[in-house]
């Protein structure tokens, strides 16, 4: 890392307040291990609050499974946050205090049952700090004045923005200063200015990172917290770094925290990676978007298909002038191509022309007539637009067989199925009529869900044990009764990725004959006649 940038993931603490997000210890832990590995010493991983009895057995599985990190815990200013955290910090010594308290009128209004003038809080912050950095278990400290931007703009006597502000900065710095003597510790004390309430714009936040830094150049290191309400956590949290104001910024993987989150993780290390702030290492880079989609996955977070950098069509060319030129390449329309692990994929819909078509055709050793080509091109557009989206190569190549092999037999085809669903054990069981080289089976097997038990059962029975559900999307088209969901999934065999499609308005339906039709195209293109 370059200019002493280390981040601050709140992934495992913030990202945990993600609206619907759940995972097991076990789950955690996995997680720690994919942030230990992706950051390689770079960052600082927020794990949670040890008053919290949920967050406490889970911070003692992490420090316990995946020691090496420097992990941050979460402390209010109260007595019991405070012992709690320092059972911690005696087992862990590569540790971080994160303290905060709310600070704007409205918290201050509504925080504590008596409400409390800025001089009580002020004696609170400092006497809370002081007793914090007086532990010399304690490696570094952070102090945040929870929803800063609200607190920045409130005028005082002095009538300037940032007054109010500054006197809990200044009663956090004291009481650092103070408890701090015993101890010695080099580094100064972080002050995280959040926008908690994520109403600010970039230019707003900036002026009040600007305004810290003039006041306590070189006394504090400045970090940023900015949650995503209007759309702006991630340029603030990125112009902030850039502007050299903040030394420690505060990311989530796969858009998680309150409400809409805060600043992505993703966007923000590949943008400073690319305007040279920070140095990934290549393979660190190519990590990136698999580290992302693992980590949502297990947090039950999809991410969106055009979700910054690590979404499934987020390096995706369709229209034809695009494609063409990124053939040649990539970096044209794809700056950052594969650098992080992200490759780009060329899709087929109704902007594509029949310079596309031709391509594909010729990379995989299809020979063709002019007139083949132009059927192929007029059956492709006419499918994208009526299934509302674009066709996969999967789908291509199938049409290809078509049109230019004459080819339609597959010899594999599921004539019907049933799904009966346990909702106590949470598995289902699906039963397959089946015609297999003019053979008739019926095959039945059980899974958590119907995409797992179709999943597990075609792949035993077709002879693809090796395969990987690699992806899985749904999308809801249309409106009303015309309302349909559309499932996309992937089979990934022998290198290859293979798509199917369901769409149906019964929900259970699309996403079985998703999984089906992946294995039905699977089979058909790799039982290709000699």
């Amino acid at each position: 890392m370059k200019k002493n940038i280390v981040f601050y993931d709140t992934t495992l603490r913030e990202g945990f307040q993600t609206p619907g997000v759940g995972a097991t210890d076990e789950e955690r832990v996995k997680i720690a291990k994919l942030l230990s590995d992706f950051y390689r010493g770079s960052a600082v991983i927020e794990i949670g609050m040890p008053a919290n009895e949920v967050d406490y057995t889970i911070i003692q599985s992490v420090i316990k499974q995946v020691p090496g990190p420097q992990y941050a815990f979460l402390l209010r200013c109260h007595d019991l946050d405070v012992k709690r955290a320092r059972e911690i910090f005696s087992q862990y010594p590569n540790n971080l205090a994160h303290l905060f308290i709310g600070t704007s009128k409205q918290h201050r209004d509504n925080r504590f049952k008596n409400k409390l003038s800025i001089d009580e809080y002020c004696s609170l912050i400092k006497q809370k700090i002081r007793e914090v950095s007086s532990d010399t278990n304690i490696k570094q400290i952070m102090f945040s004045p929870e929803d800063a931007l609200r607190t920045f703009w409130e005028k005082g006597s002095g009538n300037y923005n940032g007054e109010i502000l500054s006197r809990f900065i200044d009663a956090a710095l004291e009481g650092y200063i103070e408890g701090n003597r015993a101890v010695g510790r080099v580094h100064p004390i972080i002050f995280n200015l959040p926008d908690t309430v994520g109403i600010g714009t970039v230019s707003q936040n900036k002026e009040m990172m600007r305004f810290a830094k003039d006041k306590y150049s070189g006394r504090i290191d400045l970090s940023v917290h900015v949650h995503d309400d209007i759309n702006c956590a991630t340029a603030s949290t990125i112009d902030s770094v850039m502007e050299e104001e903040v030394t420690y910024p505060q990311v989530a993987f796969a858009g998680s925290g309150e409400r809409n989150g805060i600043a992505k993780a993703e966007p923000v290390i590949a943008a400073l990676n690319e305007n040279a702030l920070i140095n990934l290492a290549q393979d660190q880079a190519k990590s990136l978007t698999p580290t992302a989609r693992m980590i949502a996955k297990i947090m039950g977070i999809n991410l969106d298909p055009r979700y910054p950098i690590v979404g499934i069509d987020a390096n995706v060319s369709t229209a034809g002038v695009h494609t063409q030129i990124s053939r040649k390449d990539s970096s044209t329309y794809h700056f950052m191509g594969e650098k992080y692990g992200n490759p780009v994929r060329v899709v087929f819909g109704t902007t594509s022309g029949s310079d596309t078509s031709a391509w594909f055709l010729e990379k995989n050793g299809y020979q063709y007539t002019q007139e083949q080509v132009k059927k192929y091109t007029d059956a492709m557009k006419r499918k994208a637009n009526s299934l509302k989206n674009y066709l996969t190569e999967t789908e291509m190549e199938i049409m290809a067989e078509h049109f230019v092999k004459e080819r339609t037999s597959n010899g594999f085809r599921v004539d019907d199925y049933r799904v009966i669903s346990q909702k106590k054990s949470d598995t289902a069981e699906i039963t397959l009529d089946v015609i297999l080289d003019g053979q008739t089976h019926f095959w039945a097997a059980r899974g958590v869900g119907p995409v797992d038990a179709t999943f597990k059962l075609l792949a035993e029975k077709l002879g693809y044990k090796d395969a990987v559900l690699s992806s899985y999307k749904t999308v809801i088209k249309g409106d009303g009764e015309k309302a349909s969901e559309q499932v996309m999934s992937s089979v990934d065999y022998n290198g290859k990725t293979y798509w199917g499609r369901g769409i149906s308005d019964d929900v259970t339906k699309a996403p079985v004959d998703s999984v089906v039709d992946a294995f039905h195209n699977m089979h058909f293109l790799l039982n290709k006649p000699n």
